[in-house]
C-alpha cells in the first residue's frame, strides 16, 4: 500500500473537479534521482501532455524558457543548486509556470520560502500518486498562471553551487554557543531539515557524521577564539575516549591554540580535496579578511 504524503503548503488549498482537470499541456521533472524522475513521469504522462526531465537545476533554466513549460515538478535538493534558487531563476527568465515542489522531511520554514518564490504547493515523499495527479490536472486546467515577477527578493541573486551552500551551513553552525552533538541538533539550529541536511553532505561525497565531527570541532575553535578558553572545553563530551578522537582527528591537542584555516589543513575528516572543504575554507578566509 502506498503511503499517503503530506501536502505542507497548499497556495489553493481546494484541488480542480475531476471535470476541469487538464488534457493537454507541458510538463518538466526536475530530479536529479533517475528512478524517482521516472516514477513522477509515469503517474503524470497521459495524452495531450508532454512531459520532458531534468537532472540538474543547470538543465531545467536551458530547458523551460524554449519549450513553454506550463508546470514544473521539481526536488527541493538539486545537484547544483537549491529547488528554491530554481524557482527564483525560473522566474526571473520570465517563465510563467506553476511549480510543485516535492522532498522528504520537509519543514514548515522551506514551506514558507517555497511560497514566497511562488510554489502552487510542496509535498512530502512518499508522495501519494492520486493526490499528484490531482495537483498537477487540476493546476493544468487553469486559466490563470503566476507573475513572472513573483521571485522573492531573496533569491534575487545567482543560485550557489552546493559546495556554498554546505559550507554556509558548517559556518552558520560556529555561531551556535551551545555544541551541536548530533545532525539534527545542527540541522534545527541552521533552520533546514535533518534529510536535505544529509542530502547534501552526500551530492559532496561526504559522509553526514563525519561533517557533523567536523563541524563540531570547527565551533569549539571558532569559539574558543572568541571566548579565550580552550576548544575541548566547549565540546560537550562526557566520553574521554570518544573526546580524544575528535581531538585527535582533528589535529588538535589539549590546550593548544588552533586557527579555523589550520584546523582544515589538519583535520582527517574530509578529504582535502573536496570541493566542500575548498569552499569551506575560502568562506572562513573571507569572513577573516572582512573583519
Amino acid at each position: 500500500m502506498t503511503p499517503m504524503a503530506r501536502t505542507v503548503f497548499v497556495q489553493e488549498s481546494t484541488p480542480e473537479p475531476a471535470t476541469l482537470r487538464a488534457t493537454h499541456g507541458s510538463i518538466l521533472v526536475v530530479d536529479h534521482d533517475r528512478g524517482a524522475r521516472d516514477t513522477v513521469v509515469a503517474m503524470v504522462s497521459r495524452p495531450g501532455i508532454t512531459v520532458r526531465t531534468a537532472s540538474t537545476g543547470a538543465e531545467a533554466l536551458a530547458l523551460a524558457p524554449r519549450v513553454q513549460v506550463d508546470l514544473v515538478l521539481c526536488e527541493l535538493v538539486l545537484p547544483d543548486m537549491g529547488g528554491l534558487d530554481l524557482s527564483a531563476g525560473l522566474r526571473r527568465a520570465g517563465t510563467r509556470a506553476w511549480i510543485i515542489f516535492f522532498g522528504t522531511d520537509v519543514s514548515i520554514h522551506t514551506a514558507v520560502e517555497a511560497m514566497r518564490t511562488g510554489a502552487l504547493t510542496v509535498l512530502e515523499k512518499p508522495v501519494d500518486p492520486d493526490m499528484l495527479k490531482a495537483t498537477v490536472f487540476g493546476a493544468l486546467a487553469r486559466p490563470d498562471r503566476p507573475s513572472s515577477s513573483r521571485a522573492a527578493p531573496a533569491y534575487d541573486k545567482p543560485p550557489r553551487p552546493v559546495a556554498d551552500r554546505w559550507a554556509s551551513y558548517v559556518w552558520k553552525a560556529c555561531g551556535s554557543l551551545t555544541d551541536l552533538k548530533t545532525l539534527g541538533d545542527w540541522a534545527r539550529f541552521i533552520g533546514m531539515s535533518y534529510s536535505s541536511l544529509c542530502e547534501t553532505c552526500r551530492l559532496l561525497d561526504i559522509q553526514p557524521q563525519e561533517a557533523r565531527d567536523l563541524t563540531r570541532v570547527l565551533r569549539a575553535v571558532v569559539q574558543a577564539s572568541l571566548q579565550d578558553c580552550r576548544p575541548e572545553v566547549l565540546l560537550d563530551v562526557g566520553d574521554r575516549r570518544t573526546l580524544n578522537n575528535l581531538l585527535r582527528r582533528s589535529g588538535l591537542t589539549r590546550g593548544a591554540a588552533l586557527s579555523a584555516v589550520e584546523l582544515l589543513d589538519r583535520q582527517t575528516f574530509i578529504a582535502a580535496d573536496n570541493e566542500g572543504l575548498i569552499a569551506l575554507r575560502a568562506l572562513i578566509e573571507r569572513a577573516v579578511a572582512d573583519r
